[in-house]
């Protein structure tokens, strides 16, 4: 048997008989409490590996940079295109938008 695709969930649900439950995380102040120190916690990490990484800021500088000056209609498959420059190990990056 050859699985063509994965029904969507709303499928699912009602051939299994199980209803989703919404998330109420806002209002659970545990689950609030462990966001916020996830939060936290993410955003110290993104600052030392920043701080370790100063070619970052750099190459984030240049990326914005030139998305002013382009203005590109598609943000996502330039930026695509403009970070597969940099990527050597892998030149036929699928990622990668087709000339025009």
């Amino acid at each position: 048997m050859k699985l063509i695709g994965i029904p969507p969930y709303s499928q699912l649900e009602g051939a299994l008989g199980v209803t989703k439950k919404p998330l109420e995380w806002e209002s659970d102040l545990q689950m609030k409490s462990n966001f916020l120190d996830k939060k936290e916690q993410l955003k110290a990490d993104h600052g030392v590996y920043m701080r370790r990484h100063p070619e970052l800021k750099a190459i984030l500088a240049d990326f914005l940079q030139f998305l002013l000056l382009r203005k590109p209609r598609d943000v996502f498959a330039f930026a695509a295109d403009y970070y597969a420059s940099f990527c050597h190990k892998y030149p036929d990056n699928p990622l990668r938008a087709p000339p025009k």
